[in-house]
């Protein structure tokens, strides 16, 4: 089985709406969150951002989840995977996704993605060592 963990997703589901007024006579689909635990596999994670009280887990495929865990609880699941790295405040990333990276600025799938402070000398440290092997 793959290495995975289950995280406390919003998964949005469509309803169907029926408007009550006589001018608004037809159904309208409305997207209605669901939380479920959902299980998410470490290789299809590229990287997740902090929102609030939530985080964000972007995956391979363009998919996102927004999940009910701050970015600390999320670190902590991902610790014993050294592919992932804080790079700031509120991102992590798996070092395997980037594709490329200039300065403090990695990018994954295009997208960049800043390293800033202690974070950035964390990050240029497991570079070094990959450059090595």
């Amino acid at each position: 089985m793959k290495d995975c963990f289950f995280v406390r997703a919003e998964i949005k589901r469509e309803q169907k709406k029926i408007a009550h007024s006589a001018e608004h006579e037809r159904e309208r689909p409305e997207v209605k969150p669901e939380k479920r635990w959902v299980k998410v596999g470490f290789d299809d994670i590229l990287w997740v951002r902090a929102l609030g009280n939530e985080s964000i887990v972007f995956l391979t495929g363009e998919r996102s989840l927004k999940v009910s865990h701050r970015l600390w609880r999320i670190e902590e699941m991902l610790t014993k995977y050294s592919n992932f790295v804080r790079i700031n405040r509120t991102e992590i990333i798996n070092v395997d996704a980037v594709g490329s990276f200039e300065r403090n600025c990695y990018y994954i799938d295009g997208l960049p993605l800043y390293a800033i402070g202690e974070y950035r000398q964390r990050l240029e440290g497991v570079f070094a060592k990959a450059k090595q092997l």
